[in-house]
């Protein structure tokens, strides 16, 4: 595709990347595809193991199910807890342009740092008893989708789709039961479950 788009700039969204803007300069033939899987797999693999760590979290813990059933919590607030401790991007690495200081490290310019997501979302200093699934977790400033220029492009949608998925569960089923191990897949970069085996019950 951006092979052809430079060809006949047909596909707008392609053409936009693949065209010098002022001083932009283009992105190579690697770097869009690069990016384009990148894209690709976000808004795929992601939502996907939130949903299946959050079903989870919500069969081991049906005191916090309840409170969803019940109306004590809004699904949308349930959401931003499963998302807290689902971290299907479990880390980003990026260079440093210049020299900083992060609590106790200086960090020199063009050093690589790597953020561990799943540590941050449990960082004591942020949140109240970290280790705990608590659905009504308020002011819950977890960095799953990152922050500032770095946040993810497919966030609201994602916010959109699991708190859709909680609504419409929680109007079907009452109670739901581990059938079986779950099963999760072998990366350390995009991390979830393959296999959930639940049984649904009203």
């Amino acid at each position: 595709m951006v092979g052809e788009n430079r060809r006949t700039a047909a596909n707008g969204f392609i053409n936009r990347l693949t065209t010098r803007t002022g001083d932009t300069p283009l992105l190579t033939d690697e770097e869009l595809v690069f990016n384009f899987s990148g894209i690709l797999a976000g808004g795929n693999e992601t939502t996907r193991y939130t949903l299946a760590a959050l079903t989870l979290q919500l069969v081991e813990h049906p005191d916090q199910w309840r409170r969803v059933v019940e109306g004590e919590v809004d699904p949308s607030v349930a959401t931003e807890e499963g998302l807290r401790w689902s971290v299907p991007g479990m880390h980003v690495m990026r260079t440093a342009t210049e020299a900083v200081r992060v609590g106790d490290v200086e960090i020199e310019s063009g050093q690589r740092v790597v953020t561990w997501i799943g540590s941050a979302n449990r960082d004591e200093e942020i949140f109240d008893d970290p280790d705990t699934f608590d659905v009504g977790r308020t002011g819950n400033r977890h960095v799953s989708f990152g922050a500032g220029r770095h946040m993810c492009l497919g966030s609201r949608l994602a916010r959109l789709e699991t708190t859709a998925y909680l609504r419409i569960l929680r109007g079907m089923v009452g109670s739901m039961t581990l059938e079986g191990e779950p099963r999760y897949n072998g990366s350390n970069f995009t991390w979830g479950l393959n296999e959930l085996p639940v049984v649904l019950s009203t």
